[in-house]
């Protein structure tokens, strides 16, 4: 199904060509929704960017377009699509939608499970690389970002018609192991039975102390390194006991939030290992890798240090190990030629920008992928505490993500307990959940991305304001009056939109398809979080202004109820992509 703003660029671009015999590139946007109801519904400034192309004036240009388009609608007999077209000065094009084809594709949108949602993906394949916790160490606030904006793209472009492939790049080898494991034999651990992901944050924080203090241990630990990459039982019994017992605190984690990754998901440094050595070799026999320093090299174009001189991406240290570039080099490889990923999108703070500005250029300078592949870095800023520092504990210790989770749930249901008293049970415990955590997921996802933000208990489970509450808490009206309408024995069923009240609602829910359009090219899910504060606040003074259950006309009463319903779906729609939970009652 097609959008508005889809139907209306095709009649620009098909107005453009009939004027001036200039075809315009399909792919672009123009036409935007307004922002004031005096100047139409919808608007498009095509005229602007033509007018140095042709050697027109815009106003000249907007004129001819307008007759064209008009013509077109008339020869194929869709005069009733707009009641009104118009050419204001200094050149824009205003279309004033009709009821009659409004209703025609809110009737549409409501008839799709995906409410219109167009496929636009067609089966392409992406990468989304998020979340990455560390093996052995326990998910912390910092993972919470990467993990739920990783997750909200995910869902849009799956939504899209996206083959969407997650990938969870968890921190799982390296020289940190040699010294964790040596600890953990030296402690007795291995001979344990019972382990959980608090005692080896622990252990992890000792055995650092210890390869820092003594000279012996950290020789230990190195040659353990060894005796990992080359097999060893032992000390591979060991690196699989710590990964199981770090998975299955993440994977309780990701349940735990509503994140769709799993356990097929997990692709990290580890499973690159043998292929490390391989696509160094090969990028230095073909000249593109450069010995420097006794160390093989990729140095991108146009990335110098202080001094001027290039800075490089290590594919194989002097020592022959190997650090983060190359399995970042290895990685991107891989995904391009053996998945055959279209798109590749890494979801990490914005620390490390110029990484990924180097591993992108160095991609393109050895041709580690097509250059039709799009390399994207979804950047984000930190989460701060009320003092505008990085969010912490009273005693200075990094916030744990369960600990975050448990307080935002048992806010929640102080919550609920003081709106509603009797309120116990499993029930209790679900609602809370449902809103604590949703509420945290929500108030990071309606920041924009790439700032930092306050983290504040107060505003983000508050029921009024752009919060995941509000929202949960229309969805929950519009629900509740439509069952009311059902069980006196009215039925929603769209017939007419009977007033610019009912335009303007019927208008924000076509919106829906654009904007998820727009916040996925983007890469933003906080233009999701905006649209549905606007559709909820919208929904409400609809509501205000227009009986429906006690409405005399049966077929406005029965299109008000049906427009209920269609908020409902679209306010559910716009959740999911959020992964934010759907409740039905409050």
């Amino acid at each position: 199904m097609k959008t508005i703003i889809q139907d209306l660029n095709e009649i620009v671009i098909a107005g453009v060509k009939a004027a001036f015999g200039t075809d315009l590139d399909s792919s672009k946007e123009y036409v935007t929704e307004t922002n004031n109801e005096n100047f139409g519904d919808y608007q498009s400034n095509v005229s602007f960017s033509l007018s140095k192309l042709l050697h027109k004036a815009p106003m000249e240009i907007a004129g001819a377009v307008q007759a064209s388009i008009q013509a077109a609608l008339d020869s194929r007999n869709e005069g009733n699509l707009l009641t009104k077209m118009e050419v204001l000065k200094p050149g824009f094009i205003n279309f004033f939608i009709s009821k009659d084809y409004l209703c025609s594709k809110i009737k549409e949108a409501d008839s799709d499970e995906k409410l219109g949602i167009p496929n636009v993906g067609a089966g392409e394949k992406i990468i989304v690389d998020y979340s990455s916790p560390n093996i052995a160490k326990e998910m912390h606030v910092g993972h919470l970002r990467s993990t739920i904006i990783g997750d909200s793209i995910v869902r849009m472009y799956d939504l899209l018609g996206y083959d969407v492939l997650r990938q969870n790049h968890i921190g799982d080898w390296g020289t940190q192991f040699g010294m964790l494991i040596e600890h953990l034999i030296d402690t007795g651990w291995k001979d344990s039975t019972e382990h959980t992901i608090s005692d080896l944050n622990a252990l992890y924080k000792e055995s650092k102390v210890k390869f820092d203090s003594d000279p012996d241990f950290a020789e230990r630990s190195h040659q353990r390194v060894v005796k990992i990459q080359s097999g060893d039982q032992e000390s591979i019994d060991l690196w699989k006991a710590l990964t199981d017992e770090s998975k299955k605190h993440f994977g309780w984690m990701y349940q735990r939030m509503g994140v769709l990754l799993n356990d097929g998901d997990y692709c990290g440094e580890s499973f690159y290992n043998d292929k490390l050595n391989a696509v160094a070799d090969k990028l230095l026999e073909e000249g593109k890798a450069k010995i420097s320093n006794g160390a093989v090299c990729l140095f991108p174009t146009g990335f110098q240090g202080r001094d001027g001189e290039p800075v490089p991406l290590i594919l194989k240290k002097s020592d022959g190990g190997f650090g983060y570039d190359a399995t970042d080099v290895t990685a991107l490889e891989y995904r391009a030629h053996t998945l055959n990923a279209k798109k590749i999108v890494y979801v990490t703070d914005t620390r490390q920008k110029m990484h990924f500005s180097m591993l992108f250029q160095a991609a393109r300078d050895v041709q580690l992928c097509d250059d039709s592949v799009e390399l994207t870095h979804v950047s984000f800023g930190s989460v701060l505490g009320q003092d505008g520092k990085p969010f912490k504990t009273r005693s200075g210790e990094t916030v744990t993500l369960s600990s975050l989770l448990d307080e935002a749930e048992e806010r929640a249901k102080e919550i609920i307990l003081a709106k509603n008293p009797e309120a116990s049970g499993e029930s209790l415990k679900q609602l809370s959940h449902d809103i604590g955590i949703s509420a945290i997921k929500y108030a990071d996802l309606s920041c924009d991305r790439i700032k930092d933000y306050v983290f504040n208990w107060e505003r983000m489970l508050a029921f009024d304001g752009n919060t995941a509450p509000y929202i949960q808490n229309a969805y929950v009206r519009c629900r509740a009056l439509v069952a009311k309408g059902e069980g006196q024995g009215k039925k929603p069923v769209f017939h007419l939109l009977s007033n610019d009240d009912e335009m303007r609602l019927a208008k924000k829910c076509m919106a829906l398809s654009q904007v998820i359009l727009q916040a996925a090219k983007a890469y933003e899910p906080h233009r999701i979080c905006t649209y549905l504060y606007d559709l909820a606040s919208s929904y409400h003074a609809f509501y205000e202004r227009n009986p429906v259950l006690s409405e005399p006309d049966q077929n406005i009463l029965e299109s008000r109820l049906a427009l209920s319903a269609l908020v409902a779906k679209v306010l559910a729609k716009g959740m999911y992509v959020l992964g934010v939970s759907v409740i039905e009652k409050m």
